[in-house]
C-alpha cells in the first residue's frame, strides 16, 4: 500500500488515512520506525512505537519482562490491553473508530474498515486471538475450549517484540491478531 505522506507545521510526518474526526491529527502521525531496527541502549521504562502498513496505524509496545531469545537476554515488549480499548476509555483510538461500527464501543477491537476499505472493499475489525484481553461480551458468542478453561494469556495470544537493550536489535517478533 502506498501513503501519501505529509509534514505538518510542527516538522512531523503524517498521513492522511484518518479523516473522520477531529483526533486524525493523533491518527495520522508516523511514529518512529518501521520494526526492523531500535536505538542502541535500550530501557526497559522506553514505549516502542511502529508503523504497520496493513494496519495504517502505529503499534506501541510497552515493557512487561525479562526473556531469553535463542541465548540472547532481552527485554520483551508487548502490545498492551489500551492498544485495544474502545473509544470511551481510550480517546485516542476515536479517530479510528467508523461510527457506523457498533463494536466500537466495546474493549478489544480495532476498526480498520477505512484503511482497508480501498484493497478489500468490505468493513474489517481486528482483535487478539479469542478476543484476548477485550469485552468478555465478545467471548460469549463463540464456544471454544480454551475461553472455557480461560487459557488465554498474552505469551501465546498476544503480540510481542524482543529487544537486544545493548544495540537494539530484535531478535524476535511474535503478531498474533484475529481479523
Amino acid at each position: 500500500m502506498i501513503y501519501l505522506t505529509n509534514v505538518n507545521k510542527d516538522d512531523e510526518p503524517t498521513t492522511q488515512v484518518w479523516l473522520n474526526d477531529t483526533h486524525a491529527h493523533h491518527c495520522n502521525r508516523l511514529r518512529r520506525t518501521d520494526g526492523q531496527i531500535f536505538k542502541p541502549k535500550f530501557e526497559k521504562e522506553d514505549t516502542i512505537y511502529t508503523f504497520e502498513p496493513q494496519l495504517c496505524r502505529y503499534v506501541f509496545y510497552r515493557h512487561w519482562k525479562e526473556s531469553v531469545v535463542k541465548g540472547i537476554d532481552t527485554y520483551r515488549f508487548r502490545v498492551p490491553p489500551e492498544y485495544f480499548h474502545s473509544p470511551l476509555v481510550n480517546s485516542d483510538n476515536a479517530c479510528y473508530c467508523n461510527r457506523n461500527i457498533t463494536l466500537c464501543d466495546r474493549n478489544g477491537v480495532l476498526d480498520i474498515s477505512h484503511c482497508q476499505y480501498q484493497t478489500l472493499g468490505a468493513p474489517l475489525i481486528m482483535s487478539n486471538p479469542y478476543w484476548n484481553n477485550g469485552d468478555r461480551s465478545l467471548r460469549k458468542q463463540f464456544k471454544s475450549e480454551l475461553m472455557a478453561r480461560n487459557e488465554l494469556n498474552d505469551e501465546n495470544y498476544g503480540t510481542y517484540l524482543d529487544i537486544e537493550p545493548a544495540e537494539g536489535l530484535s531478535p524476535q517478533l511474535t503478531i498474533q491478531f484475529r481479523l
